[in-house]
């Protein structure tokens, strides 16, 4: 058949026909009936090493697209479509279009292999590949999921050369641990918060309206997307936190405190633990249990391991290190304890502020006269006011604690400033260190978008770029740009894309409240974007 190759062996009686045309091999110009003629498949080629020659193997690349869809049309006699046109067509090209995306993997993420933009949607289907985004729904991309990709080709420009990441700081997770006063005046208190405790959580829990979501747009008026779920917005109408755990903890007299529920997220838990024993009282020592709270070796007057504290996590009831730590102190008492000398108000002060713990006083006034002025003084001191300085503590004399609670934990969510600060942080199981791509990143005050204006910013870490927002209200929304190194020097490419994922995540007062992704991709050796 003048192809180049000599005749398939065979018999007389049984020919080889590859197709199965009825044409035998010897006499069929394309063997194996791919639209691609025998000639330009070459006598010897295996292209994809699979042990079937090109000439009768119906992938010879072995993407998955068969040769007669990669030859363009069903006639032997046009020559196969070469769609980036770099010489080698596509049924033999592992990336047809050159967008760096092997055509296997363009099969696997469901990308067209023939276009270096799917969706059209401006983003290329390497990058929506990267960020795990739908290449073929163009409202679906890494930028509407507030995550970014910059390009980083070995020794070329990064593309881009900076971006612009918007963050929420409204209070996502907060952690409300309960240390109450069990002596005898103390039992209507006790009686609210074991029968309102999960109305409390209720209150002040954002409503979940349900749905998947993968961003802010996917959600209603007044919601936001929390854990791939719609929830109310948290800085709208009186406030809400999408994340709370509850624990308690009791004491009466000096060395009594007991940790008896570690925080943790059911408030029937909680509530269940909540026992009026009416004990007598007559020392109670009310700077002690916030010390011991926050840090159970200093309270060596109950030994460790009768105190009940918590295996893991901050302070004796364990509080998550991303949320918020609320300490309310629950006592109808006065400081009672005169021979404690080391338990001092500014000896718990301290103690709370090493943990970032915030201190409210929910107090009675049945035992003693000097409530109110002891629990603004520990509260001073340890930095539990709100923007104006007023302290957060609340007269929550018997059924008064449960709105009263509700409104301590709305006025540091709402009301506290924080300082909100930026962290890169590298994700494992990617190609490696990410970190090694971000040159700096910088506050963004501009007014542009959600990047709120004139805000006071600071530098932290002396690079002479402020990277930090101090003392701001929660609910304001900030931004930061990302300055990654103008060109990756570090990182050669191969024959696969490379890619390495950043998370930034911004804290307040070290509290978890927004995470972005930002992905950083070395192409592979074969891209050349047209």
């Amino acid at each position: 058949n003048n192809d180049g190759a000599p005749d398939a062996q065979g018999t007389p009686a049984g020919p080889q026909d590859c197709d199965s045309d009825g044409v035998p091999n010897y006499l069929d110009a394309d063997s194996d009936g791919d639209s691609v003629p025998d000639n330009l498949e070459s006598p010897t080629a295996d292209s994809d090493g699979d042990g079937f020659l090109n000439r009768y193997d119906l992938d010879s690349d072995g993407d998955t697209f068969p040769d007669s869809l990669e030859a363009g049309d069903s006639d032997p006699s046009t020559p196969p479509y070469d769609t980036d046109e770099d010489g080698t067509p596509d049924y033999l090209d592992k990336d047809s279009d050159n967008d760096g995306l092997t055509d296997l993997l363009e099969a696997e993420s469901g990308s067209d292999p023939l276009l270096q933009d799917t969706d059209m949607d401006g983003v290329n289907d390497l990058i929506e590949w990267a960020a795990g985004t739908d290449p073929q729904d163009p409202i679906d991309t890494p930028q509407a999921n507030g995550d970014f990709v910059f390009l980083v080709p070995y020794m070329e420009q990064t593309d881009p050369l900076e971006d612009t990441l918007e963050f929420r700081t409204s209070i996502q997770f907060a952690d409300l641990y309960f240390s109450i006063d069990q002596t005898g005046s103390m039992s209507e208190e006790f009686n609210t918060l074991q029968s309102t405790l999960s109305q409390i959580i209720d209150t002040l829990a954002c409503d979940v309206y349900g749905g998947t979501c993968a961003q802010d747009s996917e959600c209603g008026t007044d919601q936001i997307c929390f854990n791939q779920t719609c929830i109310a917005d948290p800085n709208a109408g009186v406030g809400c936190v999408p994340d709370l755990y509850t624990g308690v903890g009791l004491f009466n007299d000096v060395n009594t405190y007991h940790n008896y529920v570690s925080l943790q997220p059911n408030p029937q838990v909680t509530a269940a633990a909540i026992n009026a024993q009416g004990f007598p009282g007559g020392s109670e020592a009310i700077y002690q249990p916030p010390a011991c709270v926050a840090n159970p070796a200093a309270c060596p007057g109950i030994p460790f391991a009768t105190m009940g504290c918590a295996s893991s996590g901050v302070g004796c009831p364990g509080y998550r290190p991303e949320a918020i730590r609320i300490y309310l102190h629950v006592s109808d008492a006065d400081n009672q304890c005169f021979n404690c000398a080391t338990y001092t108000p500014n000896y718990a002060a301290q103690l709370l502020l090493q943990q970032d713990i915030k201190f409210v006083g929910l107090y009675g006034t049945d035992d003693g006269t000097q409530q109110l002025a002891q629990y603004n003084a520990l509260a001073i001191l340890a930095d539990s006011v709100d923007a104006n300085g007023v302290p957060f503590v609340y007269p929550a004399a018997n059924s008064a604690v449960q709105a009263q609670t509700v409104q301590a934990v709305l006025d540091i969510v709402r009301g506290k400033p924080i300082d909100v600060t930026i962290a890169a942080e590298d994700e494992p199981n990617d190609a490696g260190d990410a970190i090694q791509f971000i040159d700096f990143l910088q506050t963004n005050t501009s007014g542009v978008g959600n990047c709120t204006a004139d805000l006071t910013t600071i530098d932290t870490d002396s690079n002479t770029y402020d990277d930090a927002f101090p003392q701001l209200l929660p609910g304001i929304p900030v931004c930061w740009d990302v300055h990654p190194v103008p060109m990756n020097t570090t990182v050669p490419p191969t024959s696969e894309p490379q890619l390495f994922i950043a998370k930034q995540k911004v804290l307040g007062e070290g509290s978890l409240v927004e995470v972005r992704n930002v992905y950083f991709l070395v192409p592979p050796d074969s891209y050349d974007p047209m």
